[in-house]
């Protein structure tokens, strides 16, 4: 048998061991959390009409679709503006739009059309997210921690207002979370799931170095034939479906696809940036931002010093870039 395929399903076997030994109370405590989710959800979609979203990125995310169903590249609208202001420009990989074009095309028109098929898919990602990192917690034995967190995950102030304004983070983190516990087991996968995760919303970027860095460290230092192999396919996956989405907008605009995407690093840091203490003071108006990348900068270059565990390293990076951001 392939040593790669005794160990894939050595580690699934492993994975079920985990499930048997949850007791029994924490086990229903967590069901009753995914209960307390789903009605939470419910919740808020009976409670926040369309016509209460329109403000929100959302509605924008939708409306790009639209305009590509129309014929329209929505990333050369920016060439019109100063890449300072913030007009609403579209500054995702196009997933999102091209979803939103897609049921436009098959005659679900309306921004109330959209969000009754965005709004489970938000769910859902939600749950998968929860039941991830409850996961992570069971697998090394920590049932209680893993329950504490599913609940911060589920019910905290975050997740309440992901919930009420729709925005693309349950989805793009989902897929995130899922790439980086598939990412030995099942590279290729893992290399689609991110791909997923950074053409819903770039969030996924600031891990994707701490990802090479660490496979680097381990082909370096360990000389893993399979993992090198491993790494490979990996990024096929990455990169293959990232380039089919992208192409046609690129040759189409070239310029204002990619000054659509570092436009998050060039406009205006309005109140988050302002509301740094030091940073704004020693650094202006932008000093949250760049605060963060100089300390998201500082965590790659530790990670290739140090043996970092790889999830231990993200969860800094993306505590630095939600206090910063």
């Amino acid at each position: 048998m392939d040593t790669n395929n005794l160990l894939i399903k050595t580690n699934i076997f492993q994975r079920l061991k985990i499930i048997k030994r949850i007791p029994k109370h924490i086990l229903y405590s967590f069901l009753f959390l995914i209960f307390l989710t789903i009605f939470l959800h419910f919740l808020y979609w009976d409670t926040y009409y369309p016509e209460d979203l329109l403000n929100e990125d959302i509605f924008y995310a939708w409306k790009e679709g639209v305009n590509i169903e129309n014929g329209v590249n929505p990333y050369a609208r920016i060439l019109l503006g100063n890449l300072r202001d913030n007009s609403k420009y579209p500054t995702y990989l196009p997933l999102i739009y091209l979803f939103s074009a897609f049921l436009n095309k098959i005659g679900l028109n309306t921004f109330a059309e959209f969000l009754s098929i965005w709004r489970p898919i938000s769910l859902l990602a939600d749950i998968t997210i929860g039941t991830s990192i409850f996961y992570l917690y069971l697998r090394n034995g920590f049932f209680y921690l893993g329950l504490v967190s599913a609940t911060i995950v589920f019910l905290g102030r975050w997740s309440n207002y992901i919930v009420r304004v729709q925005h693309l983070e349950y989805l793009a983190i989902a897929f995130l979370i899922l790439s980086l516990i598939l990412f030995e087991d099942k590279p290729f996968i893992s290399g689609v799931l991110m791909s997923g995760s950074l053409c819903v919303k770039h969030l996924a970027i600031i891990f994707l170095p701490i990802i090479l860095i660490s496979a680097g460290l381990k082909i370096k230092n360990w000389h893993l034939s399979n993992f090198t192999i491993g790494l490979k396919k990996y990024l096929r996956g990455l990169i293959i479906p990232v380039c089919i989405l992208v192409t046609p907008f690129i040759l189409t605009s070239p310029l204002g696809f990619f000054s659509s995407l570092l436009f998050p690093i060039s406009r205006h840091a309005g109140s988050s940036g302002l509301g740094t203490g030091i940073g704004s003071i020693l650094l202006g108006e932008d000093g949250a931002k760049i605060v963060a990348y100089i300390l998201i900068l500082y965590i790659y270059w530790i990670s290739s010093k140090i043996k970092i565990p790889l999830f231990s390293s993200c969860l800094v990076s993306l505590f630095i870039f939600l206090q910063f951001n």
